[in-house]
């Protein structure tokens, strides 16, 4: 029996080994967006670590992009960032859209470069009475605040139906009545604002790879970040949704999308909401008699630990992006405690540890009828107080 157990340690000190040597190369990627992303400007994307493919310099030129997986004999993952302005006024501040792209992923641009709208720089006019100003255009809108009469704003868009302005004053994104405000020649090529309007990436389709990956954090990965309180409409492989925080996107199979919602929540545009710690999957299918697509979505499920890590990999890079721009960073929701985990194909007890910054040695010890050299996708593991942070040790041993 002994000889069995130093075989098990060996295999698990092995596998330890291999996969704290990726961990610290997919890591080390990472770190670099401090350095590679500061001044980042709108539209822009910066080439955090290579091997990165581009085939423009221009993110509006761009039609095609991959990053790499790990590679062990090269020490290199791929990793890139995107800064997207969307629709968002030239005076927003903040990052607006944020896209990561990580591991052996790729996106393909959907926006033809001369179909783009360009939001330019705002107009002075006056408030001819005194009036509301709305979150959102529309029959039902939402008071935000007032404008008196001769106050002076800033506008810098039409809503699709040219019955409103969009408001950008003192870091403010809201909406007023068009007759409210004095006519200016000038409003006439001011943009219209509508659902579907193009600009860089608002519809890209994406493809990550099915294989294994050497740890967790290889994974490859694509993730969204949108203001909170701007929500941001995309199009992803097909897929229209409504995005308000951070998201995260796999290829489930050629024709579905797996959706995770990490902080905030995506609307379909059928009108399913999909919320804070859930996922869904949207499949395309061929429509009768014609080329478009049919879209089915599944019902919303708690998403998982492998998803739930998988989102606070792309929180902790994008806050390393704002930390280098000066913006304000955002978290999401950790468990905490003694938790119960289905173990998904890839996994090993070091890994689980790490994700769940617990000790390797608890979690072997509270899981006594598990080979923990050969845990399999469907074991449930008892993780004993997740969060305490990580260590191959046991925490009585290590107090």
């Amino acid at each position: 029996m002994r000889w069995l157990f130093c075989l098990l340690i060996l295999v698990c000190g092995s596998t330890a080994a291999q996969e704290a040597a990726c961990e610290q190369v997919v890591q080390r990627a990472l770190a670099a967006i401090a350095e590679q992303c500061h001044d980042l400007a709108r539209d822009s994307l910066c080439i955090v670590s290579p091997p990165v493919q581009t085939d423009a310099a221009s993110l509006a030129e761009v039609r095609n992009m991959a990053t790499a997986g790990y590679a062990a004999e090269d020490q290199s993952w791929g990793a890139a960032i995107i800064r997207l302005g969307a629709n968002l006024p030239r005076t927003y501040d903040g990052p607006g859209v944020l896209a990561l792209l990580g591991g052996d992923a790729q996106i393909i641009n959907e926006v033809a470069a001369d179909e783009v709208m360009t939001i330019g720089e705002p107009l002075s006019t006056a408030a001819m009475s005194d009036a509301k100003i709305y979150r959102l255009p529309g029959i039902i809108p939402e008071p935000v605040g007032d404008l008196r009469q001769d106050d002076i704003v800033l506008v810098d868009a039409w809503d699709s139906d040219g019955g409103w302005l969009r408001v950008v004053s003192d870091g403010l994104v809201a909406w007023v009545e068009a007759d409210k405000v004095q006519r200016l020649q000038a409003m006439d090529a001011l943009p219209r604002i509508a659902i579907g309007q193009p600009y860089p990436l608002r519809a890209f389709s994406l493809t990550t790879s099915s294989a294994l990956p050497e740890c967790a954090s290889a994974e490859p990965l694509v993730a969204v970040q949108t203001p909170g309180e701007v929500p941001v409409n995309l199009t992803v492989n097909g897929v229209d949704i409504h995005v308000g925080s951070m998201v995260s996107f796999q290829q489930a199979h050629r024709g579905a999308l797996g959706l995770t919602v990490h902080r905030g929540a995506v609307t379909t545009i059928y009108g399913q909401q999909i919320n804070e710690g859930e996922s869904a999957i949207g499949i395309l299918s061929p429509a009768q008699g014609g080329s478009t697509s049919d879209l089915a979505w599944s019902g919303s499920l708690p998403a998982s630990a492998f998803e739930h890590a998988r989102g606070e990999r792309a929180q902790a890079a994008f806050n390393l992006v704002a930390r280098a721009n000066g913006w304000d960073e955002e978290q999401i929701a950790r468990p905490t405690g003694d938790i119960y985990h289905v173990v998904e194909r890839g996994e090993s007890v070091y890994s689980i540890a790490r994700r769940y910054q617990a000790s390797v040695a608890d979690i072997i010890a509270a899981n006594p009828a598990v080979d923990p050299g050969r845990i399999f996708a469907g074991n449930e593991l008892l993780i004993p107080s997740a969060g305490s942070g990580f260590s191959p040790t046991s925490r009585d041993e290590s107090a």
